[in-house]
């Protein structure tokens, strides 16, 4: 065996290995496949004359593909309001009525399933 072939099968070895068992470098990294995405946070709604009311939100994830936005009326029950696109932090609902009050929640989704809910956040249209 020559010397160019000992330099090229020493060379195949060592890229077979990093392929094999990586290259070093941060070995911190989440499993892939983890699990349900985090919650969002800091949840506000902001009363808007139309009437509307102003939705926002801290997406604290990085592996949604949407929201799921919940709204209710005065003490009635949370339903499903919008499915807002992943990494989208406002909504702005103009199906509101005047003079009620409304209670938002929002959570993240992705095909693992949904984060737990957010604080929820609350405001009268004008």
């Amino acid at each position: 065996m020559n010397s160019n072939s000992i330099l090229r099968s020493t060379a195949g070895i060592m890229l077979a290995g990093t392929v094999l068992f990586g290259c070093g470098g941060d070995d911190t990294a989440p499993p892939a496949g983890g699990g349900v995405p985090a919650a969002p946070a800091e949840l506000t709604a902001a009363p808007l004359p139309g009437p509307a009311i102003h939705v926002t939100w801290k997406d604290h994830s990085m592996d949604e593909d949407s929201f799921v936005l919940e709204r209710k009326m005065d003490s009635g029950d949370f339903a499903v309001l919008t499915n807002p696109v992943f990494n989208e932090t406002t909504h702005h609902d103009a199906t509101v009525m005047a003079m009620m009050t409304y209670t938002y929640r929002i959570a993240a989704k992705n095909a693992k399933g949904l984060s737990p809910f957010s604080n929820e956040a609350t405001a009268t249209a004008p």
